[in-house]
């Protein structure tokens, strides 16, 4: 029998929702933009900015503090 994929996490923010992929972490008090989409295993560091419509692609890291702003883009395991 195949298996279902994992389904990403839906987070409403602000009445407009973000996408928060599979085995993503999101650390501490990361504020995640509405719209924005979190790829599988990304990693969200601490006190993390990630604007509006950002994506950002799977298994990427995003530093603590880090600063991403409205509509950017980060490849998949790309680092900030």
């Amino acid at each position: 029998m195949a298996r279902r994929p994992e389904l990403a996490q839906r987070q409403e923010v602000a009445g407009l929702e973000a996408i928060i992929g599979p085995e993503a972490i999101i650390g501490p008090q990361a504020i995640i933009g509405p719209e924005a989409i979190i790829g599988p295993e990304a990693r969200i560091g601490p006190e993390a900015r990630i604007g509006p419509e950002v994506r950002i692609g799977p298994e990427a890291r995003i530093g603590p503090e880090s600063r991403i702003g409205p509509e950017s883009r980060i490849r998949p395991g790309g680092q900030n």
